[in-house]
């Protein structure tokens, strides 16, 4: 069911950070502002507003994090006024860990050391201490033996996520991919991130590969572009015990409402799929419902950073055939 008062103030919040914060180009991050933004009280151009200065502090003390530098910072501000968590500390509080970070020896790469760094400070406490920071050192390296194909750095924001709530969330994983390579559909570059949100559902490997099949399965029958191949999206998603048919249906319906509200059709199949997402962690009772609009709001940048390098490859090739 749509909470239709919620939807339109997600209306009204879309143009209001594109006027307030002159943020003009259209795309799934700016979408995912207004998402982590929709529940923070006040009119639509008060919240937006409000999102300048956190925002502004966690790109002045980025620590070096480029994460913290893009435009993807108004959803972290969003998800720091919400939670009442003063943006000067926790950047402080990064940087330390950055430090930590380095002496364990794990990988740095941008956008998932931000986004590692993130879940580490805004999840279970002591996340972001020495200990836990080995446990996720080790833990990545176990994994990188199992798996060592499909681990790489984009591995570690799902993976610091998995360990806050299993020690075993390297070889349950490991489990985890095994099943979803037997599932038609759920095999891919991004297969290892989707079994780490996967290794968070209670079932068995089998039972949640098959679980995350049938939500695939039934986005594919309503023939919704885009949003089956999102494995990691449907992994997230299935942590909410969603009916396939039921969870589709409501996908489909937002995705009809953005239509009618002429968004772009580029990712519009995408965002109906966050916004159902978005609202079923909000009334989930789940511990990662704090941090899932982060989790949304990070996976769009990273769709903008592939969609950017597969119109350089376009482009490049274009080059080289006329070079020809």
């Amino acid at each position: 069911m749509i909470d239709e008062q919620r939807l339109q103030k997600f209306f009204a919040l879309r143009p209001a950070i594109k006027d307030v914060l002159k943020w003009r180009s259209a795309g799934p991050v700016r979408d995912a502002v207004a998402l982590a933004a929709l529940d923070l009280d006040g009119a639509p151009e008060e919240i937006a507003a409000r999102l300048r200065e956190p925002a502004d502090i966690l790109k002045q003390n980025h620590s070096k994090l480029q994460l913290l530098r893009q435009p993807v910072r108004y959803a972290i501000a969003a998800v720091l006024l919400r939670q009442n968590i003063d943006p000067l500390l926790l950047t402080q509080s990064i940087a330390d860990s950055r430090e930590r970070w380095k002496q364990v020896g794990l990988r740095r790469g941008a956008p998932y050391e931000g986004a590692s760094h993130l879940i580490l400070h805004l999840g279970t406490d002591g996340s972001e201490q020495l200990p836990f920071l080995n446990a996720l050192k080790n833990a990545f390296d176990d994994l990188n033996r199992r798996r060592w194909w499909h681990v790489g750095a984009r591995t570690l924001p799902p993976l610091a996520l998995a360990l806050q709530y299993r020690s075993d969330a390297a070889s349950a994983a490991d489990q985890m991919y095994g099943a979803m390579e037997e599932e038609k559909g759920l095999h891919g570059r991004h297969t290892m991130e989707a079994a780490l949100m996967a290794t968070l559902s209670p079932g068995y490997p089998a039972e949640t590969a098959r679980q995350i099949a049938a939500l695939r399965g039934a986005l594919k029958d309503r023939k919704i572009p885009d949003a089956p191949a999102n494995i990691t999206g449907l992994a997230f998603a299935n942590l909410t015990d969603p009916d396939p048919n039921d969870f589709a249906d409501a996908v489909q319906a937002m995705r009809e409402r953005f239509k009618q509200e002429k968004f772009g059709s580029t990712n519009r199949a995408l965002l109906a799929l966050d916004y159902v997402t978005a609202e079923r962690f909000r009334t989930s009772g789940l511990p990662q419902a704090k941090i899932a609009p982060i989790l949304m709001a990070v996976q769009a940048y990273q769709l903008v950073l592939q969609q950017q390098a597969a119109m350089v490859a376009v482009i490049a090739g274009s080059a080289a055939t006329t070079a020809n």
